[in-house]
């Protein structure tokens, strides 16, 4: 299947702010792919108080979608 044109899944981008929960901040975070299309997310600057684990996925959390590069046929299949 190949993924270098479809957004990043919801699923997708819960597991990427699981790990990057606790430096999320204001800022952009790193995009959450190296290739193809992923995600990059940060907290709403109203939203910059509130603990880290009491943050609202839909309301306290800005997300972009971030495009890398094409991902290549090979690194692919090394990957799979």
């Amino acid at each position: 299947k190949n993924n270098n044109n479809e957004e990043p899944s919801d699923k997708h981008i819960e597991q990427y702010l699981k790990k990057i929960q606790y430096s999320l901040s204001t800022e952009w975070s790193p995009c959450s792919v190296t290739c193809g299309n992923g995600i990059q997310v940060r907290i709403k600057p109203g939203s910059a108080d509130k603990p880290k684990d009491q943050l609202d996925y839909e309301n306290d959390i800005e997300k972009k979608i971030c495009k890398m590069e094409k991902c290549s046929s090979v690194f692919n299949v090394v990957n799979s």
